[in-house]
């Protein structure tokens, strides 16, 4: 319907759900105007009627409806404006039971992300919808049958065991539905809210005439965490803190998926300066040469930079024809609210320090928006930009609660300000070198740096192949290796999450462990080793001053091309890979089967098209492989891919702040489901399952999951590895998960610990025998 005097004004009250606002652009289509939303937190009771709207839409979200933390502003919603229909999803629809005088109570089966029949009366919201039809339904309370009072009735029951899934108030235009209309697995979903919303426009005014025209949707503040459970399921006492330790205060009104972040103007239309400061557009200058192995060239140019990064796509497969590498004279770091900005004449420094305080997300996008390049034609879209790492505590920057554990030796975030780089086409067999600015009599510029780099290519030396010995079994135990949380305690953290899961706290949750490894392994010596026994298309090696970055990540996170279409490729469900062709045919298979890796990979699916929601125009997310099986070098993982195009006047870096941290390493709900991990997890997480990749000063981003990643510092090598744990979760099979995901990075150090060893011994054998001793003389 299209934006006009046809449109329906609707009210989307947001409980804190990772739902809501693909909720909202559903309703967007459907009613012909942008929902206004607001936290149930959001406004007073006076200024929701100040609104005059068509009707409300109540969303899904974690709790209980009967508890004001959990519900808000709801119940009194249903008693103050008896007349405006409402529509009630999942915690709404068993809010407005509890409202009128039904019972909610704990469902026969938790049912997060699964697919059901569901039969209804063909009336109201079902008008047109065939019987039955498949739904899915993210919840673990239930509206009861159980002395059902006379004023609700029933519209729509599961097919087969007849348990509740739609209901209405009989003297009120209100209504509810039990499963989510919105979910991408759900059939009809739009037709139910179209049937909503004529039952809105009928009773907003009289046949004929046209309905009330809208109004701006009201502004509000970035979105916060929600509200953590009045009374948290008990959590064994291996668990030191529960999530109601670990609340925060929401914020006052949640953001419309028009106001999610900030609203400058796109980075490529932004004005600019170049490196001297002076403004207006800059050109990217570029050179085609010969082909150079990546690896030869890192090793040659920059690995003993002090800031030095290499995107490196060492798989070889449809996401890894470009790979990006450099070093840097600038980089912005982030400590909690400090943002220290690093800068030297040359890469290889010495660097000076500007602090400043605020906001790193604030930060980068005036580091961005100082540089505007012409468009350079060039078959890739990063030539110059911001390139390292944002790692997962950047989140409370983003509305989630901050991280009480201590903070790790390198910094929140560290971004590298790449103006000269190499780009590396593994399909063509080329190489790019690319640099920003325009050459200058008084210092070597672009054009000479050009030159220079030509030159040294055409003269690197040789690489030795690093030695890659058979590994033996139990390898793991000739390793100084230690863990965060012991298997005893990780296994009480699962359990803790089920106990949340069967009380709607939370409907997946990605709990995550760290091993640590001594070692005093060159961490590019190791990568070296990694990228060869761990391949993945969105790997990484990133060296900082403080420690250096290894990434051998299978996941992207978020991309944004030239036009504005992103892409987000979120993954679940791990198999180790068989030892034979026909054994990894056959796990193949049992992926592809697996119930519970499909209902995980459906609950982030949805979870990644709702953050899109908030930055992408209005119908165009998309979901283009719902479930695929991805092969790596030792993995099978179900994946999926989803896409949207930016709405006007939103850039790569909106996206990122609407979606970060990932939803395949949080869970959902988002805001409830990081406030109990934290409180499970007790240690910030750091680089790892944060992000790593580029921003692009034209525009576009690729950034990945930072999954199957070690971080090397002065006292070894750590990693993290985790999964999700949904409600058919056991406790030891998510313990073997993390096992199994950490092995081949366990494998890499141990690999890279004998090639070190077979070298030393090497360089003995090379050294000359020390000649006979000279006769001692006498004394006389």
């Amino acid at each position: 319907m299209p934006q006009g005097s046809n449109a329906v004004k609707t009210l989307l009250i947001d409980n804190y759900d990772s739902y809501t606002h693909i909720l909202g652009q559903y309703l967007w289509e459907v009613n012909g105007e942008e929902p206004i939303v607001v936290r149930n937190d959001g406004l007073s009771l006076a200024e929701i009627r100040a609104l005059e709207v068509d009707c409300i839409v109540i969303s899904p979200g974690p709790g209980r409806p009967e508890r004001r933390a959990d519900f808000g502003v709801c119940m009194e919603v249903f008693d103050a404006l008896p007349d405006t229909p409402i529509l009630g999803v999942c915690l709404g629809h068993q809010g407005l039971a509890a409202r009128f005088g039904g019972r909610v109570r704990h469902a026969p089966r938790v049912m997060h992300g699964k697919v059901t029949e569901v039969e209804h009366d063909g009336a109201g919201l079902f008008e047109g919808v065939p019987s039955p039809f498949q739904v899915v339904r993210y919840h673990s309370l239930i509206v009861s049958d159980d002395d059902l009072p006379p004023g609700i009735e029933v519209t729509a029951r599961t097919r087969g065991d007849g348990l509740i899934m739609a209901l209405r108030i009989k003297d009120r235009p209100f209504y509810g539905v039990q499963f989510h209309p919105e979910s991408i697995g759900t059939a009809h979903g739009k037709k139910l809210l179209g049937n909503f919303r004529d039952i809105a426009a009928r009773a907003a005014r009289p046949r004929g005439a046209p309905a009330r025209r809208g109004c701006a949707p009201v502004p509000a503040p970035a979105p916060v965490p929600a509200p953590t459970p009045a009374a948290p399921a008990p959590t064994p006492a291996q668990v030191a803190a529960t999530p109601a330790q670990v609340a925060a205060t929401p914020a006052q009104v949640a953001a419309t998926p028009a106001q999610v972040a900030p609203a400058p103007a796109q980075v490529a239309s932004a004005p600019a300066r170049g490196p001297a400061g002076e403004r207006g557009r800059a050109r990217v200058r570029h050179v085609r040469l010969p082909w150079v192995d990546p690896e030869r060239a890192f090793a040659g140019l920059f690995a003993a930079a002090p800031y030095a990064f290499w995107l490196d796509s060492s798989d070889g497969g449809r996401d890894g024809r470009f790979s990006f590498m450099g070093s840097a004279a600038e980089a912005l770091e982030s400590r909690g609210a400090a943002v220290t900005r690093w800068s030297a004449a040359g890469p290889e420094g010495p660097f000076a320090a500007a602090l400043s305080e605020g906001n790193p997300f604030a930060a980068l996008r005036r580091e961005l928006a100082s540089v505007v390049l012409e468009p350079s034609g060039l078959p890739f879209h990063f030539t110059g930009g911001l390139v390292g790492y944002l790692g997962y505590e950047l989140k409370e920057h983003l509305g989630f609660r901050a991280c009480a554990a201590p903070r790790r030796a390198l910094p929140d975030s560290a971004m590298m300000v790449a103006r000269r780089l190499l780009a590396f086409d593994h399909e063509e067999r080329a190489v790019y070198a690319c640099a920003i600015g325009e050459d200058e009599p008084s210092a070597p510029g672009p054009g000479a740096w050009l030159d220079a780099i030509a030159a040294r290519l055409r003269a690197l030396p040789e690489l030795p192949e690093p030695a890659l010995p058979p590994v033996p079994a139990g390898f793991a135990d000739r390793l100084a290796l230690t863990q965060r949380l012991s298997r005893r305690e990780h296994l009480a953290a699962v359990e803790a999450i089920l106990a949340e899961i069967h009380e709607g706290e939370t409907y997946e949750a990605c709990l995550t462990n760290e091993f640590h490894v001594r070692t005093s392994l060159d961490p590019f010596a190791l990568y070296r080793v990694l990228r060869r026994t761990n391949p993945a298309p969105f790997s990484a090696f990133l060296r900082l001053p403080g420690g250096a970055v290894l990434s051998s990540s299978p996941e992207r996170f978020l991309a944004v091309d030239r036009a504005g279409r992103v892409r987000s490729e979120p993954i679940k469900g791990t198999r180790r890979k068989g030892a034979t062709e026909e054994e990894t045919l056959a796990l193949r298979r049992e992926l592809a089967a697996s119930d519970k890796d499909r209902s995980e990979l459906l609950m982030i699916i949805d979870l990644v098209r709702n953050d899109l929601s908030r930055v992408c125009a209005k119908g165009s997310i998309e979901v283009e492989e719902r479930m695929r099986i991805t092969e790596h070098a030792t993995l099978l993982q179900l994946s999926s891919v989803v896409t949207g195009a930016l709405r006007d006047g939103r850039g790569a870096l909106d996206a990122l702040e609407a979606c970060f941290p990932g939803g395949s390493i949080t869970g959902a709900p988002k805001h409830r489901t990081i406030a109990i991990l934290d409180a499970l997890e007790r240690r910030a997480r750091g680089v790892y399952t944060g992000s790593i990749g580029y921003l692009a000063f034209e525009g576009p981003m690729d950034m990945n999951i930072a999954i199957r990643t070690l971080v090397a510092g002065a006292e070894g090598v750590s990693f993290g590895s985790g999964g999700a744990v949904v409600a058919e979760s056991s406790p030891e099979a998510e313990y073997e998960e993390i096992l199994v995901k950490g092995f081949p990075l366990l494998r890499a150090v141990y690999l890279a610990e004998r090639a070190a060893d077979a070298e030393r011994s090497a360089e003995v054998a090379r050294s000359p025998a020390p000649g006979p001793r000279p006769a001692r003389a006498s004394r006389g």
